[in-house]
């Protein structure tokens, strides 16, 4: 097969394809694990979900109640593999940030059908150096970004109209599990399951209506130039499929990762008390009260205006730091070419105008909306993940500098990226610097 994926047949993932995926992970992997360790203490917000981690594993008490389990117990998981140190702690978010780099490939690759710009996407997103921190802190995200990835890839690999109503389905099915998965990390991935049942919703009346408000003024004969919904788009999901894909199995996975709360001691034990839970859960994140330092807004995110130092000491002598900070090569053009992309699919209405805007600004006006009162910069990972895939666009299709449209041109913006990458290393990582070094 070419580089190229087949226009009339769409593969999933072939085993180059797979081969990839593994070589990506390892790859991710290994840029992650190097000075992991440090700091030797906790690093921000990790005391709390560390100790909710060893409580939790094996069940014993719920000590950080305000978050759904599963990215405890995968925390609690690597303690248990690579032991209650430093990298114990934080062993499971550096697997799961390589899951997510090797998730990456795939979803551009759903929505491309392009491998070289597939893994361009995905080494982009490995020097964006928000999912390197984030992927080195045992926190919640990283867990919820990987499972978010995923589920996105294979919702963009549905959203083509020569599927068949089995693979479509089969892939709505893995997306649902995806979802509830990234939900019982955190409850903004419920956002993606929300979305999903008013799109396919949504695309039904448009359907049924004989609707042609939003169609495709014209399709061309490529695979990407094909409209993004027909009338018979997805014709053969039905409600009953909705309802099952979409709702049941994200609920069922979300309440399933709630099981072993039934063998603690005590209250937080039963039925009951796991449900009355979900509650308390609600009423906590909507009532925060106070403020924090390094609280920010959605509308800062794009522009990196409210970074985040995770760690600054000087100890023997010299400053040490984590910075948790986008790569700006990265994230100003990946924020012009988001906007990019979401009018050129006003103008052109194609698939992929659709996928590479959508994601984005779902991820990110989701917080206009969600009703918590205080937010942070590390909320913003998916949506900065997703950056990839307009960028990619622009290279891949814009008409300007010949620069643009030559492979060597993305490849040498990769190059500039990895390059700043390297130089904001020591503060990515918390090597020595001078002692008289400040944030400011």
């Amino acid at each position: 097969m070419s580089d190229v994926a087949a226009a009339q047949s769409p593969a999933l993932l072939t085993r180059r394809d797979r081969i990839t995926c593994l070589l990506l992970f390892a790859a991710a992997f290994l840029v992650f694990l190097p000075f992991a360790g440090f700091p030797i203490e906790y690093n921000f917000d990790e005391m709390h979900y560390v100790t909710a981690a060893k409580l939790l594993v094996p069940p014993t008490a719920n000590f950080n109640w305000e978050h759904p389990p599963l990215a405890k117990y995968l925390i609690g998981l690597g303690i248990a593999l690579a032991g209650d140190r430093p990298l114990g702690w934080r062993f499971a978010g550096i697997v799961f940030g390589a899951i997510s780099i090797a998730g990456m490939y795939v979803w551009a690759l759903a929505v491309f059908h392009e491998r070289g710009l597939a893994r361009w996407v995905a080494l982009v997103t490995l020097v964006n150096m928000m999912v390197f921190v984030l992927a080195r802190t045992a926190m919640l995200d990283i867990f919820l970004l990987a499972f978010l990835i995923w589920g996105m890839a294979a919702v963009s690999f549905a959203w083509d109209h020569r599927r068949s109503a089995r693979e479509v389905r089969q892939l709505l099915a893995f997306a649902g599990v995806m979802f509830g998965l990234a939900a019982a990390c955190k409850w903004v991935g419920w956002v993606l399951v929300i979305f999903l049942v008013l799109l396919w919703a949504t695309l039904r009346i448009l359907q049924r209506s004989g609707a042609t408000l939003f169609r495709a003024p014209e399709a061309g004969a490529a695979p990407n130039d094909q409209p993004w919904y027909s009338p018979t788009f997805w014709n053969g999901v039905s409600w009953s499929d909705a309802v099952v894909y979409m709702l049941f199995l994200p609920i069922v996975f979300y309440a399933a990762t709630f099981l072993p709360f039934l063998w603690l001691p005590g209250l937080d034990g039963t039925v009951h008390d796991i449900v009355r839970l979900q509650h308390d859960m609600a009423f906590a994140q909507a009532h925060i009260e106070g403020s924090h330092y390094y609280s920010s807004d959605w509308y800062q995110w794009p522009f990196d205006s409210r970074h985040m130092w995770f760690y600054f000491k000087n100890i023997a002598g010299s400053t040490r730091a984590v910075l948790l900070m986008g790569n700006p090569v990265v994230f100003y053009p990946g924020f012009a070419a988001a906007i990019f992309c979401a009018g050129s699919w006003w103008q052109r209405r194609t698939r992929e105008t659709f996928l590479c805007a959508v994601w984005y600004w779902l991820l990110l006006l989701c917080f206009t909306v969600i009703p918590r009162k205080i937010s942070f910069f590390h909320y913003y990972l998916p949506a900065a993940c997703a950056l990839g895939l307009p960028l990619a666009y622009v290279f891949r299709h814009y008409g300007g500098p010949a620069i643009f449209k030559r492979p060597w041109g993305r490849w040498a913006f990769l190059a500039a990226a990895a390059g700043v990458f390297v130089v904001f290393y020591p503060v990515l990582v918390g090597l020595p610097l001078p002692a008289d070094f400040s944030p400011r």
